[in-house]
């Protein structure tokens, strides 16, 4: 396997097996990256493919800094790929800010329930109960939770307030919080019936 160093130079140079290399490469991954946003797989294959076109577009403009910054850049189209695809296909909004909601409410990492009883859901449990997000809600928490983006950042990509993308926050840990507690009852209820 070649290093993202050479990689990058065969790419560059246009040889067709080092760019199914970093495709084969980099695919799996990125396509996850792509439901996250997009919700189904036929719409995430095609912002992944979409978001691969923009790689190899711009290629030569990119500047390695170590080993692993070719897989951020690459995670970065795809992260700004789905949201021009979110913008441009679908209909979402941004529910304002929350009045009457303490900001510590907002900073608070308590996203899932405690784990008292030992039952964890899968993380493909998980991708689904965040795809059932409203889409607001979604694109902020992929942005804030998996990209670790701050408010301030989010803000500015989708042109709303901080104080909305920590609401938007809030409420997408509550809507999950709401939905690993259904899951852990009907664990529970099969775990008794069985």
């Amino acid at each position: 396997m070649l290093s993202e160093e050479q990689l990058l130079k065969k790419c560059r140079e246009g040889e067709q097996k080092a760019q199914e290399e970093l495709y084969d490469r980099f695919c799996a991954a990125m396509l996850g990256v792509c439901m996250r946003y997009c919700g189904n797989r036929s719409e995430a294959e095609d912002v992944l493919q979409e978001g691969f076109i923009k790689v190899f577009r711009n290629i030569y403009d990119f500047k390695a800094k170590h080993e692993g910054s070719l897989a951020a850049w690459i995670k970065v189209i795809m992260v700004n790929t789905s949201l021009n695809y979110i913008r441009a296909k679908k209909h979402f909004s941004f529910i304002e800010e929350m009045e009457n909601v303490p900001i510590s409410e907002f900073e608070s990492e308590d996203v899932l329930i405690e784990n008292e009883d030992n039952i964890q859901p899968q993380m493909s449990d998980l991708i689904e109960m965040i795809n059932e997000l409203p889409e607001g809600y979604k694109i902020v928490f992929n942005l804030f939770a998996f990209e670790k983006y701050g408010h301030k950042e989010i803000a500015k990509m989708l042109s709303i307030s901080e104080g909305t993308s920590k609401s938007q926050l809030y409420k997408a840990r509550m809507f999950l919080r709401k939905k690993v507690l259904e899951w852990k009852n009907s664990k529970k209820k099969r775990l008794i019936a069985i």
